[in-house]
């Protein structure tokens, strides 16, 4: 029985070992491919991200201003998008600019008139100059004539 007791007492650790050995192969091989993963992960997608801590942007920032005034619907750019000459960054809402439209027509249709009626009373004011130019010339042709 001894004998069977000190042959399988070199067996035990020596199993541990195995073990142990397969553990830590095992962990290094995952850790190994983590990196590669990592690896391949930052070379498709991560590099093409630019990272700094002091944020200073070299490219040309412009201020944009409004043409007419109205309430936004929609924003079609964010802050940092990259836009072209003529890109729509906004859509503003219809209705303000559909009543400044028709308050447009209205002041037109009413200027039309306005110069319609002063076309016709300009005819009226250059015919009562030629009757008081007729009158005038009568007055003048009497005068001569008593004098």
């Amino acid at each position: 029985m001894s004998a069977n007791a000190e042959s399988q007492t070199p067996q035990q650790p020596g199993s541990k070992k195995g073990k142990r050995k397969g553990a830590l192969l095992l962990l290094t091989l995952l850790f190994i491919i983590v990196a590669v993963a990592y690896g391949i992960y930052w070379f498709l997608v991560l590099r093409h991200f630019e990272e700094t801590d002091d944020a200073y942007v070299a490219g040309n920032q412009v201020q944009i201003m409004a043409q007419v005034s109205g309430s936004v619907t929609k924003v079609w750019a964010d802050n940092t998008d990259y836009v072209q000459k003529g890109d729509p960054l906004v859509t503003l809402d219809q209705t303000d600019a559909q009543q400044a439209f028709e308050k447009a027509q209205t002041q037109l249709a009413a200027s039309v008139r306005q110069t319609r009626q002063q076309m016709i009373n300009s005819k009226q004011l250059q015919a009562s100059i030629d009757v008081k130019k007729t009158a005038l010339s009568q007055a003048q042709t009497d005068l001569n004539r008593r004098i």
